[in-house]
């Protein structure tokens, strides 16, 4: 657990497959800024509620910010991949592999209210059930990533007052995923909950010009039961992107390539190899590896 200063993990240069940590991830608790994780692998697969492969929690009046992780693997989680809690900002994943968190807590990444300006781009989640992203409160940027194989009812979710951009990603449903049904799903509209669409590729967008919000589902709590919405109702949605930090971004159709050429460490393993593959081959299945 690192709990301030700041902090700089880079395993570019390592010999063969590079680092792998084994049954526990890395945890920035309190109040740290300027962190770098680059060409790092993580499989945690043990560790329950606290099984993140690398948690961000400005706890205590603390404060994350100014963080950059880059061409890292981040694997069998048992809480969430990826996490980011209470105070953070100012946060950039890019070039990353995000898979396999472990059932029956099989979840990508949770976003929580207090985290602001975060650009998640060119990054892989396989065979995650849940939560590819789920994204609360500030404001995000989603681009040009590719999304295979959840198994519940959606993808991404965003609630809590998020603010989104979600730009040329593409969504593949894979064997375990409703392949003609919404992939996103927006909560909260009381809370100010918006998202801005354009040029995703998903099960109802299979060329990325269509209506992007075909792919959009709201289901509204109502006297017990939820009533659902299809496509989500107008107040979700805002006709600009929210201001964020420059991306080069391509089409959806050519991010797909270059995330499953590049996204991972210098050197893949077999776990990201297998990963890429099944996304390939559009086989696989949610939160069973790595072992």
């Amino acid at each position: 657990m690192v709990t301030e200063g700041r902090v700089t993990v880079d395993g570019e240069s390592a010999p063969g497959t590079g680092v792998t940590l084994l049954h526990h991830g890395i945890h920035f608790v309190g109040d740290c800024d300027d962190i770098i994780v680059r060409h790092l692998r993580i499989r945690v697969t043990t560790g329950g509620s606290s099984g993140d492969c690398l948690l961000f929690w400005g706890k205590d009046g603390g404060m994350i910010e100014r963080v950059l992780v880059e061409h890292c693997s981040l694997m069998g989680a048992t809480d969430e991949n990826v996490n980011t809690w209470g105070n953070v900002r100012d946060v950039t994943f890019q070039w990353t592999i995000i898979a396999e968190g472990r059932l029956p807590h099989s979840m990508g990444w949770l976003s929580g209210v207090g985290s602001d300006r975060i650009t998640i781009h060119h990054c892989l989640f396989a065979h995650n059930a849940d939560r590819s992203p789920r994204l609360a409160g500030g404001v995000y940027d989603v681009v040009n990533n590719v999304v295979y194989n959840w198994s519940h009812h959606n993808a991404v979710k965003f609630g809590q007052g998020a603010r989104v951009n979600l730009v040329n990603n593409v969504f593949i449903p894979g064997p375990q995923s409703a392949a003609t049904q919404g992939c996103i799903l927006p909560e909260d509209p009381g809370r100010g909950t918006k998202v801005y669409l354009a040029g995703n590729i998903g099960p109802l967008t299979p060329t990325g010009v269509e209506d992007q919000w075909l792919n959009v589902t709201y289901y509204e709590p109502a006297n017990g039961k939820w009533i659902t919405h299809y496509p989500a109702p107008e107040v979700f949605r805002v006709r600009q992107p929210f201001s964020a930090q420059a991306v080069a971004t391509q089409s959806a159709k050519e991010a797909y390539e270059r995330v499953l050429a590049e996204a991972g460490p210098k050197v893949r393993d077999e776990d990201d190899l297998r990963v890429v593959n099944e996304v390939k081959t559009r086989t696989g299945s949610v939160g069973v590896g790595p072992k």
